[in-house]
């Protein structure tokens, strides 16, 4: 909420901070919503969005995302494409889930993978220091965006995926994806 508030304090959007919403002059709406326990999810049930978001998709439960799906609906005559996207970094109580729907090969469906080197955001030295505090599973988790638990065997990098993912061969192919799947 509060990038938002940086980016749109200056338009002629207008911010409810009672019902967490953005309302832009079209009638447009930008909403800020949660799910903090399972029954959370009740709380949409008879709302219709268009775009869906998740932040942090493994401190969700699988049922709590695949939930929303049924909100994820227009008018038959709307040009806007329907959409749920999520960002995430490994780890956490979902992480078992998002990685076998999103990461795993066979999966097929579109993983843009990312590293604390794509960043650019923040201090990327003292990052690395902090998150060298952590559990050697976890460090490789959030440092290396290493979609590993400790004894599984296998992990995924987002190195893996160069080369072996038609959308990620190069970086003028990658920008294309994030624009087009954003």
């Amino acid at each position: 909420m509060s990038r938002s508030k940086e980016w749109l304090i200056t338009t002629n959007a207008t911010w409810n901070g009672t019902d967490y919403r953005w309302t832009f002059p079209s009638g447009a709406t930008l909403s800020f919503g949660y799910l903090n326990h399972d029954k959370d999810k009740y709380r949409y049930q008879s709302s219709a969005f268009q775009f869906i978001g998740f932040d942090e998709t493994t401190q969700y439960s699988e049922d709590n995302y695949t939930y929303l799906f049924s909100r994820l609906r227009g008018p038959s005559d709307s040009p806007i494409p329907l959409r749920m996207r999520g960002a995430t970094n490994p780890g956490g109580e979902g992480h078992q889930w998002v990685y076998e729907r999103f990461i795993v090969p066979e999966s097929n469906r579109v993983f843009v993978p990312s590293t604390l080197s794509d960043n650019r955001f923040i201090n990327k030295k003292e990052y690395e220091e902090n998150l060298k505090e952590l559990d050697p599973t976890s460090y490789k988790q959030l440092a290396q965006g290493l979609w590993v638990t400790e004894g599984q065997g296998k992990s995924f990098s987002p190195s893996f995926w160069r080369g072996k993912n038609r959308f990620l061969e190069s970086e003028a192919s990658k920008e294309k994806v994030v624009s087009r799947w954003l």
